[in-house]
């Protein structure tokens, strides 16, 4: 995986940024050419493939412009209130997260059960930038993924502008995005009846390496496990869909006759077209309906 590192600087010229040596994909990402028999490798492998600095600027700036953050999230131990960091090396890095369930899915992988989550709003970035000096933090990392023992995630100084915060998030979230849309792309190639199991594979390693907080993923895994049969599986998935609110409460049956299967097509339309628009795979472009 490429290192992010000079994409991070929100002026950097094309000649720094193509001193990546980044390849030059279509703007679509390229699927490979059999899904049968996928493996968490295989996927992967998938995901090393590297998009085009144009297109990760290009997802950015929409970022910037259409969805910046107005508060990020992180890990804090509420007996002392000391920051839960990494030692880097001389560094101390400070995970910052998107959304409060990425923290806890965070916390809760790596087991750090004397923590909780805590959060900033970037309106007060100062005051933060101050605690964070005060702290010894020195740098900040975005979206780490508990699961892997190594990350290409950017890192940004501590001693940051809003300007400076904002375009690090963007560019670590655009690649997301993009690897995101690739395992969306493997997903809808893959036919029902024969690749269940690859259906639901796919759906787990982007919820478990690329974003945990898409809840469609999290109703689709729900969905096909209810039809393997892994009541276990259905219900943890539902546990977590549920998080997202009321309009994702009791959206999980099982298909256990025949007169449940329009109301259970239903649910799984509304969850696919939801992934779609999530990515920004639908002709029309439209945000997903509410469920």
């Amino acid at each position: 995986m490429f290192s992010l590192k000079k994409l991070l600087k929100p002026n950097a010229d094309k000649h720094e940024i193509t001193s990546l040596n980044l390849q030059i994909p279509d703007r679509a990402p390229q699927l490979p050419q059999q899904t049968g028999g996928l493996t968490p490798e295989s996927l992967l492998a998938i995901l090393k493939k590297k998009p085009a600095e144009e297109e990760v600027h290009r997802r950015a700036k929409l970022l910037r412009e259409l969805n910046p953050p107005k508060a990020l999230f992180f890990l804090v131990e509420p007996q002392n209130g000391c920051y839960v960091d990494l030692q880097n090396q001389s560094s101390k890095l400070l995970p910052l997260f998107s959304s409060p369930l990425a923290a806890l899915d965070y916390l809760q992988t790596r087991k750090i059960t004397s923590a909780g989550i805590a959060g900033f709003q970037l309106a007060s970035l100062g005051a933060t930038v101050e605690r964070w000096q005060a702290a010894g933090i020195d740098s900040l990392i975005f979206d780490l993924c508990p699961r892997c023992a190594a990350s290409d995630s950017p890192l940004v100084g501590a001693t940051v502008t809003r300007e400076e915060l904002v375009h690090g998030w963007s560019i670590e979230r655009a690649v997301r995005h993009w690897r995101g849309e690739v395992l969306v792309r493997v997903f809808g190639s893959l036919k029902w009846d024969a690749m269940r199991p690859q259906m639901r594979l796919t759906l787990e390693f982007l919820r478990d390496h690329v974003d945990c907080s898409v809840p469609y993923v999290h109703w689709l895994i729900a969905l096909i496990a209810g039809m393997q049969g892994d009541e276990a599986g259905r219900l943890a998935a539902t546990v977590r869909l549920e998080q997202f609110g009321p309009n994702f409460r009791g959206k999980t049956w099982t298909l256990k006759d025949k007169a449940q299967g329009q109301a259970w097509a239903q649910l799984w339309g509304a969850a696919t077209m939801g992934l779609l628009a999530t990515y920004g795979l639908l002709k029309t472009q439209q945000p997903p309906q509410k469920p």
